[in-house]
């Protein structure tokens, strides 16, 4: 497990692959929950082979996790529900448009790209 995480941190998905089915092979996969299962993990490494690009995030100096983004979640959340507000559907799009446009731009001064 150990290697797999260090070939996924180093952005190695083809050799993620590539161990998933040696392992397949030297290892049958018994049952249809567990062949489902085996088939759906290679399907979401194919699908967000492009998302998982650590080393690209690290040298870019990236953040990386969702930390970050479910912070930002409760923070807002808990400002959103405090005492005495009340928020149509609408005034809260508005208000989290404003916050991801600030956010935008503080992105860009802290993270300029090259």
């Amino acid at each position: 497990m150990e290697i797999l995480k260090a070939l996924l941190w180093e952005g190695q998905i083809r050799e993620i692959r590539e161990r998933f089915e040696q392992e397949r092979q030297s290892h049958p996969i018994s049952g249809v929950e567990r062949q489902e299962a085996y088939r759906k993990a290679l399907g979401y490494l194919d699908h967000h082979k492009e998302a998982m690009r650590y080393p690209d995030y690290r040298r870019d100096h990236w953040p990386i996790g969702s930390g970050p983004a479910e912070a930002t979640c409760k923070m807002i959340q808990a400002r959103m529900k405090r005492s005495g507000m009340n928020w149509s559907p609408t005034g809260a799009e508005h208000l989290l448009v404003l916050r991801a446009e600030y956010c935008s731009r503080l992105n860009a001064s802290l993270y300029p790209q090259s």
